[in-house]
């Protein structure tokens, strides 16, 4: 599978988990989910009371395939359909195109790193020592599983695999936001009792 189609397949998963949460009226999972989509530059579309429809942001997709392979021609690779156009505009659908283009890239195995808040200064290189903070959350439900700050060797395995991938490069003070498949995770054993398989 491609890493365009797998991240596809987590978006289309982490949309119907927003659908059911609301259709269980458990708001605030509905929104963090929407939030968290929203970083990774997806718009999404209620369509009706359990149902809802996605489209990348504006660019949010080019940008992204852009860093891939290091070029600006954007039409080298197919973009998904964009979602039909609903028939009513919602308020906050215009508040969702009108927020800041945040930078994305996606890593190989589906990793998607989305920069929150740019840094300066040195940048993290493999097998030099960094420290970070850092608050986990489950794709899934948002449910906040870990929370601290941490010291490791970058690239040298002492963490999961996503943090090695995806905090390379970043600058001092710099805030990422990571979306890392379970497989460079946890895997499908996850780690109990907080966090379950392929998570």
């Amino acid at each position: 599978m491609s890493e365009q189609a797998e991240i596809q397949r987590t978006i289309e998963k982490a949309l119907a988990k927003r659908n059911k949460a609301r259709s269980k009226k458990m708001w605030s999972v509905a929104d963090d989910i929407r939030n968290m989509l929203k970083e990774m530059g997806v718009l999404i579309q209620d369509t009706g009371p359990n149902t809802s429809e996605w489209r990348w942001a504006k660019g949010a997709l080019e940008d992204s395939e852009a860093e891939e392979d290091g070029s600006d021609d954007s039409d080298s690779a197919e973009a998904p359909p964009p979602a039909p156009a609903p028939k009513k505009k919602r308020a906050a659908s215009t508040d969702d195109e009108a927020a800041p283009k945040k930078k994305r890239k996606t890593f190989p195995g589906g990793l998607v790193a989305t920069i929150l808040q740019p840094g300066s200064g040195k940048t993290a290189q493999n097998r030099k020592k960094i420290t970070m903070k850092y608050v986990g959350t489950l794709a899934k439900n948002g449910r906040e599983f870990d929370r601290g700050k941490i010291a490791f060797r970058l690239g040298a395995g002492e963490v999961i695999k996503g943090w090695d991938v995806g905090c390379a490069g970043m600058a001092v003070g710099e805030r990422r936001q990571l979306f890392i498949p379970a497989k460079l995770g946890y895997g499908k054993r996850g780690a109990p009792p907080d966090i379950p398989p392929n998570a």
